[in-house]
């Protein structure tokens, strides 16, 4: 009867949509694969740069909630505030980079203030030096805090 034809009909249609459309999904996601395996290297030999010459590690997207760098060594009282939340002063980071040494060759330096987690590395290579902080440190909010900053760091390369 014409009933069970359309019927008929709408089960045929219902399952080629759904093969057509796992075909695509998966054809969508061999795509996906294929255009992102240059990126996947690219990012895996950036690390491997990072880590081999410069000398540091990502080791956390949420370094602090407090918006403060200390000097790194057992009871520093001096803090460098710096912009975390939005504001018409500066530009902020919400959640900066923590990061950390890859081996004996380098130091913390800067570390977040309520967290801990290092916020600024120091690496002697022998033929060169590295100094690699977190944050921008133009997000620092007195400029005193910056040059003292900029001083230490400075130093570190004289040593």
């Amino acid at each position: 009867s014409e009933r069970q034809t359309r019927r008929s009909l709408a089960r045929t249609g219902a399952g080629i949509g759904a093969v057509s459309l796992l075909a695509f999904f998966g054809l969508a996601l061999l795509l996906a694969r294929w255009a992102i395996r240059p990126v996947e290297a690219a990012w895996e030999q950036q690390k491997q740069f990072v880590s081999e010459v410069l000398g540091y590690k990502h080791s956390s997207s949420f370094g602090s909630y407090v918006g403060e760098v200390r000097p790194a060594g057992r009871n520093v009282k001096i803090s460098y505030p710096f912009y975390n939340s939005p504001g018409e002063q500066c530009y902020c980071v919400e959640c900066p980079d923590a990061i950390e040494p890859v081996s004996r060759k380098g130091k913390v330096w800067l570390r977040y203030a309520g967290t801990g987690a290092p916020a600024a590395v120091f690496h002697d290579a022998g033929g060169y030096r590295v100094c690699a902080v977190g944050i921008p440190l133009e997000i620092l909010k007195n400029e005193a805090d910056r040059d003292s900053i900029f001083e230490y760091s400075l130093g570190l390369f004289a040593k």
